[in-house]
């Protein structure tokens, strides 16, 4: 079963959530679709893997530059799970490592999720995902959002994460990033 089109009625919210990201025709596709049907478009990437792939670093800024949500977060700390399975514990905190478009409607959320990452590479790999309809009347409905909700809170604007880089390096900024165009929803 396909997507539900925009078309037909104007969704009220979309959230992308990924732990790796490097496709600028899905980012650019996105931005389209907030730019001519005005609705709102999150991203929440791994801060960590952000900060180690050059090339999603450079991606994401581009889609904050074009005008979309872009956000940082990471997982929750994982000492206490380390102490509670009897291992020692460490100071680490696990990842975003969510795969998830979410198309908020009227009426229900359509969900895209699965083990794939958002990336041109994992075209290559055996992936599995599902498209899922969930009700807002529906219990389902609300543990969704609520879990939406979980991984927003704590996020950092990718904004506030370059201006703090910026500040570091006494001012300057090594930041060349160009806007996200539409001509690359064509790709």
């Amino acid at each position: 079963m396909a997507l539900r089109s925009c078309s037909e009625t104007r969704p009220v919210a979309i959230d992308l959530i990924a732990s790796a990201i490097d496709r600028t025709d899905l980012l650019g596709a996105l931005l389209a679709v907030a730019e001519v049907h005005q609705v709102p478009v999150k991203v929440i990437a791994d801060q960590v893997q952000t900060n180690r792939m050059a090339e999603q670093k450079r991606v994401l800024e581009q889609a904050a530059e074009g005008g979309l949500d872009v956000k940082l977060q990471t997982g929750n700390e994982l000492r206490s799970h380390y102490l509670e399975a009897g291992r020692q514990g460490n100071g680490f905190k696990g990842i975003q490592h969510a795969k998830v478009l979410a198309i908020e409607w009227q009426d229900s959320w359509e969900v895209l999720a699965g083990s794939s990452n958002w990336t041109t590479a994992s075209r290559g790999n055996h992936e599995l995902g599902w498209r899922v309809e969930l009700h807002k009347a529906g219990e389902l409905s609300n543990q969704f959002r609520n879990w939406l909700v979980s991984v927003c809170e704590g996020s950092v604007p990718m904004t506030q994460v370059r201006a703090e880089k910026t500040q570091k390096a006494g001012g300057k900024s090594t930041d060349q990033t160009a806007r996200l165009s539409r001509s690359e929803t064509q790709s």
